[in-house]
């Protein structure tokens, strides 16, 4: 007869063999097994007693869940608010708060997108708004991903710029004019070419684009309807409140043990 679980282990050995994680006497016991079972007359055969003991354990431990790391992005457009946001990383730093930034934390060869993704999951977002972040196709794309997970006004931190035309309708239809106009464009491009020479890429940013269009009013109008701070130059009081409201929305998620 075969001992009660033979089958089980060997089937987890099999397993563990497969993901190259067997050593020892784990794969002395796995040999001795295969070639047992490779013996004609296998079912009606006795096994050997030194195999009818378990060399697992009954229940394996569970291991305890690992802690959200409570992540603070800044979403920015680049070389217009560089000086600005080196400033706020490195106060948000001072404050202890785990700050990520793509010209620190984009690795050289490493995704944009997946970066983006990461950025639009944050458990915080602090999002600096001017005109041209509204146009750029990079910071739009984060904006978007951003919007698409959950409680986009619990996680984003705004800071508008001067120069950004988002507290009326006619401004915000400005940048929704805007990419309309690029979406045009982008169609005319693509209907000049060979649909078979279009990489997948280029197709997933003209819907990106589409997105844009679509999505750019109601999204800064979101941002209008917070109470945003409008700065174009970190002042030490605004760059405190700032952080106070950071720390203050990471230690919400972590007495909740939030999921991000």
């Amino acid at each position: 007869m075969r001992p009660p679980g033979i089958y089980e282990y060997l089937d987890i050995l099999r397993a563990l063999a497969a993901l190259g994680t067997v050593e020892g006497e784990q794969l002395r016991f796995l040999e001795q097994m295969r070639g047992f079972t490779q013996q004609d007359g296998f079912r009606e055969r006795e096994f050997p007693q030194e195999m009818t003991e378990p060399i697992f354990p009954t229940s394996l431990p569970v291991p305890e869940p690992e802690l959200p790391d409570h992540t603070v992005f800044i979403s920015y457009a680049s070389s217009v608010e560089d000086l600005f946001v080196d400033r706020l990383y490195q106060s948000l730093i001072e404050e202890g708060i785990n700050a990520k930034i793509d010209k620190i934390d984009l690795k050289y060869r490493e995704s944009l997108g997946n970066y983006i993704e990461k950025l639009g999951n944050g458990s915080a977002i602090v999002i600096i708004v001017s005109d041209k972040y509204l146009r750029s196709p990079w910071c739009m794309w984060e904006l978007l991903n951003i919007y698409k997970a959950k409680d986009f006004q619990d996680r984003v931190f705004p800071v508008v710029m001067a120069d950004a035309e988002i507290t009326d309708g006619i401004g915000r239809l400005g940048y929704a004019e805007y990419w309309e106009t690029r979406l045009r464009n982008f169609d005319t491009a693509m209907q000049k070419v060979n649909r078979l020479a279009i990489s997948d890429a280029t197709v997933e940013e003209g819907r990106r684009i589409r997105e844009f269009a679509d999505k750019v009013d109601t999204l800064a109008s979101m941002v209008a309807d917070m109470n945003f701070r409008t700065m174009d130059e970190p002042t030490e009081d605004a760059l405190k409140i700032l952080g106070e409201n950071l720390v203050s929305r990471l230690n919400v998620l972590s007495n909740r043990g939030n999921e991000y």
